[in-house]
């Protein structure tokens, strides 16, 4: 068996209970009364995400932003799939959406604001801070409101959620033709990796997704799944953000206080997710890895050299087709350059990158 694959359900059902995070805080569950629902100054209608995860978020969030309007705010849960939600957000029949703002918008260049691929993103905390208090957030208002919606960030990944394979993954060829769960601009990454070896053949395509960084979690849905292989670094070094979008009417319809208390729970919702995936990385991980129930494996270096380049290229193409983000990149870089000491710059648009 490859060093990478974890083992089997004995050890790992073990390993889970030794490492199981504490609850979460308990929530109430929504609004499903019809006549609470007619009775709410503000009716958000949403279709819920059907990863299990963004689910429970997107859940989670709806129903503490209904307990603390006292109900002034409810959720319509409608029954559709996460791509019917995307289709429907966009022709109107949802104003209210949760789950990754680049795919949900079908806007790709809305992961500037979001997470970047590769190293070129911003540890959680940095991200946070990027939005709260230097700018970020209003940059990502602009460029948000030229297409009619609201962005507000209202969870994390958590750095480093790695990837996860259907197989061993020892060279590009393993990216041609993948089926592809991944986030923001994840997926394209992997599509231009793949690209040059579509003809290539091979027993089948691999199975790449990006997992939130709960390895508890993961690792059970992996199994469900027949993942079998973990890589700790992925396609996002700093992970990803999770956002709520309301269409511009929606969140312009709030008064002041109603439009302070949603952002304040996106704030909150916001931390609490950061922290759980830093326990997660640093108190359960370590036993899950102990105990042998996963075994962490690294992307060879012609995979992650190739993933770094696409990256980059994916990059320099997507924010050079987006209208007016000259603002926006020029504060992202020097926001890198003041927090984390990076000199490097994001790629920029007109680059030819040999």
């Amino acid at each position: 068996m490859d060093r990478r694959t974890f083992l089997k359900s004995s050890t790992a059902a073990a390993a889970i209970s030794a490492g199981a995070a504490p609850a979460t805080p308990s929530y109430r569950p929504p609004i499903t009364d019809p006549a609470k629902l007619a009775a709410a100054r503000h009716q958000w209608r949403i279709a819920p995400p059907t990863d299990t995860a963004l689910r429970d978020a997107a859940i989670r969030l709806a129903s503490r932003i209904e307990t603390a309007s006292a109900g002034q705010i409810a959720f319509e849960w409608l029954g559709m799939t996460d791509g019917a939600g995307q289709a429907a957000f966009a022709r109107g029949a949802c104003n209210a959406a949760f789950g990754l703002a680049p795919d949900l918008l079908r806007a790709p260049y809305i992961a500037l604001f979001t997470g970047l691929p590769a190293g070129l993103g911003l540890p959680p905390q940095d991200l946070l801070a990027w939005h709260t208090i230097a700018g970020g957030g209003a940059l990502l208002d602009d460029a948000a409101l030229r297409i009619g919606v609201k962005v507000l960030i209202a969870g994390h990944s958590g750095s480093a959620p790695g990837l996860w394979a259907s197989g061993d993954v020892t060279d590009l060829r393993a990216f041609a033709g993948a089926a592809i769960t991944a986030t923001g601009l994840g997926a394209a990454v992997v599509k231009r990796i793949g690209a040059p070896y579509d003809q290539a053949p091979a027993p089948g395509a691999t199975r790449l997704t990006e997992r939130p960084a709960d390895p508890v979690a993961a690792l059970a849905q992996a199994r469900s799944d027949g993942d079998t292989t973990w890589f700790q670094d992925g396609l996002h070094d700093h992970g990803i953000a999770r956002t709520l979008v309301l269409s511009r009417a929606t969140w312009e319809n709030l008064d002041d206080g109603l439009a302070t208390l949603v952002e304040s729970i996106a704030i909150a919702e916001t931390q609490a997710s950061i922290a759980a995936a830093a326990y997660h990385r640093r108190a359960v991980l370590p036993k899950l890895v102990e105990s042998g129930a996963l075994i962490p494996g690294s992307l060879p270096g012609i995979v992650r050299t190739a993933i770094d380049r696409a990256a980059a290229e994916t990059v320099a193409e997507v924010l050079g087709a987006a209208p007016k983000l000259e603002a926006a990149r020029a504060a992202y870089d020097a926001f890198r350059r003041d927090m984390i000491g990076d000199g490097r710059q994001l790629p920029p648009p007109a680059a030819v990158l040999g």
